[in-house]
């Protein structure tokens, strides 16, 4: 069917959005967990250390692009700034990514321009939808914490979209 076409019959679809994500995304992971875990663990997992190749990742996928310039993101993130500078300087990095064929397949660490790139669509999905906290935990980092994307969330009918809307507006004014 072309982009223009309109399908004549109506299709009730009885499964979540949320549903069919979670399953693309567990899907996904058979793929790229053991990928992801690798990455951040880095040569070493130091459980009680800043995780700066973690750190890496969740920019990367906070980023919203498929390449992230790690210099601009050092400078947005001060606390971490003598860690991850360390393993993109003295080399690290770049060695951990070349070392790993896995890694290599979805990473691509251009040393000159010091920007990390995802080769993959389905890695980027797959990154953008870790529940961040509990895959520092899982992997063994135990002080290592993420600041939640959101304060609150409203789940709602279409049919209830103006209530949501107006519920929205009166928490941010009470918050904001």
């Amino acid at each position: 069917m072309a982009a223009e076409e309109k399908s004549e019959n109506k299709v009730t679809v009885e499964i979540s959005f949320e549903s069919v994500k979670a399953s693309v995304w567990y899907r996904l992971g058979l793929s790229f967990k053991d990928r992801c875990e690798n990455f951040c663990r880095g040569t070493k997992l130091r459980k009680e250390g800043r995780a700066p190749y973690l750190h890496i990742l969740n920019w990367l996928a906070q980023s919203g692009n498929w390449t992230l310039p790690l210099r601009d993101a050092i400078r947005s993130h001060t606390e971490l700034r003598g860690s991850v500078t360390q393993v993109v300087e003295k080399g690290f990095l770049k060695a951990l990514i070349d070392s790993n064929e896995e890694i290599r397949s979805v990473l691509h660490f251009d040393s000159n321009s010091d920007q990390l790139t995802i080769e993959d669509p389905q890695f980027l999905f797959y990154i953008r939808n870790i529940p961040w906290r509990q895959f520092a935990k899982n992997i063994g980092f135990i002080s290592v914490d993420f600041a939640n994307r959101y304060d609150f969330a409203l789940s709602f009918a279409g049919t209830d979209r103006d209530v949501a809307e107006a519920l929205f507006n009166l928490i941010s004014e009470k918050v904001g």
